[in-house]
């Protein structure tokens, strides 16, 4: 599972206890996808899909969804876990 090139994602497991998810060797965790704060994306109200809504480690939960271009943030999984590499 640990390899350079690892292109699987990963969240229940760090490679070693109280380790990290770089399972990809690059020397970084990768998210699978971004945290956007849906009020601070430029020029004024941006969409983003598929992003968090809050920053959170590897392996944890938090809320899933897209921004609209009325700074609002859309819901589509309240408990989703963040993948990493």
């Amino acid at each position: 599972m640990v390899h350079p090139g690892q292109s699987s994602m990963f969240y229940g497991t760090p490679i070693t206890t109280g380790g990290g998810f770089d399972y990809d060797c690059s020397g970084a965790e990768e998210r699978e996808f971004p945290a956007v704060n849906c009020s601070n994306i430029l020029p004024l109200c941006g969409a983003a899909s598929n992003v968090f809504q809050a920053d959170v480690p590897c392996g944890s939960r938090t809320s899933f969804g897209s921004c609209t271009t009325t700074c609002q943030f859309i819901v589509l999984y309240p408990d989703y876990v963040r993948k990493c590499h």
